[in-house]
């Protein structure tokens, strides 16, 4: 292992739980072999990889960034259409319930800014895109957004501003250091303004089963793997603290399906078939139902943070 020591606490006391690939979704990208560790002390899970000056040009391609609805299947694409449709007005109704005074909100990691631009026009929009081809889209699109190419841990980050929301969608389980990050980030929110963020959870029923067939694995791009334990705890290390937490039911609604399927498979067409028909259309349900009613196993969940009281 690369890593002696855990990269949230520094703990010595670590395992190597599996191996993975370079994967991304249902896709190997590449046969080098990473180790996701467990620290032993405060729960972080992490890949085990040192981000060098060439990691983000050798793992972030250029088709990374493009959108699953940008498929010419045409059923394909209008079921993605429809998924985002529900899974935005569900993001939208959270941000109501907690936005209850300000305007100001910043998306970080805003891509091609769809988020942002479908957002009410009373909002005052700002987005962080480090990746080049998003940031300019963002220009050419969208004038009402102003949009940042620095990371706010970056010295020349403007910091003077505060906002009343920061939202994230997948976005922490990319950060290479949750510990400076962080305190970036609360430095950012309004005193009392909140941070909405969905992120793959490790609790989940598929990376229990799954494990390194785990379809939000995206080894060596997701760095952490967070559950609510292990999330809470790195926040309180910074004073801030989750004050509301559910299951997304909509986004990568075939994630389970994915994981299940591609730990099961055997390359006979016959036999990949039959599981296909078999684990699919169950495990779009069992995904349904325990984002409802069991949202601690849920492929994703939806946290609300803010400052710490204490």
């Amino acid at each position: 292992m690369s890593e002696s020591k855990c990269k949230i606490c520094s703990s010595s006391d670590i395992r190597k739980l599996f191996t993975s690939k370079n994967v991304h979704g249902r896709h190997l990208l590449g046969n080098e072999n990473f180790s996701v560790i467990e620290c032993l002390e405060c729960k972080a899970v992490f890949t085990d990889i040192a981000i060098d000056a060439g990691y983000y040009e050798k793992y972030y391609l250029d088709d990374y960034y493009t959108p699953a609805s940008a498929t010419n299947n045409v059923v394909v694409r209008v079921v993605l259409r429809w998924v985002d449709f529900l899974g935005h007005r569900r993001r939208l109704k959270i941000l109501r319930k907690f936005l209850k005074g300000g305007n100001k909100l910043l998306e970080i990691g805003c891509g091609r800014g769809a988020f942002l631009a479908r957002l009410p026009k009373l909002l005052d929009k700002y987005g962080v895109e480090i990746n080049d081809d998003g940031a300019a889209y963002v220009k050419a699109h969208y004038p009402d957004v102003t949009i940042y190419q620095e990371k706010i841990d970056a010295p020349e980050f403007p910091g003077n501003q505060k906002y009343d929301a920061i939202v994230m969608w997948h976005v922490l389980e990319h950060i290479d250091d949750p510990n400076t990050f962080l305190p970036a980030l609360k430095k950012l929110l309004n005193t009392n303004g909140f941070l909405i963020c969905d992120i793959p959870n490790r609790d989940s029923l598929g990376f229990a089963i799954a494990k390194s067939s785990w379809f939000h694995l995206d080894t060596p791009r997701h760095l952490f793997f967070y559950n609510y334990t292990s999330l809470q705890s790195l926040l309180k290390r910074h004073q801030l603290e989750i004050v509301s937490s559910s299951a997304d039911p909509y986004y990568y609604f075939h994630d389970l399906s994915a994981s299940l399927y591609g730990m099961l498979k055997r390359n006979n067409r016959f036999i990949d078939i039959l599981l296909f028909v078999l684990i699919v259309p169950m495990t779009l349900v069992v995904r349904f139902i325990v984002s409802i009613f069991w949202p601690q196993k849920a492929e994703i969940n939806t946290y609300v943070i803010t400052h710490s009281q204490d």
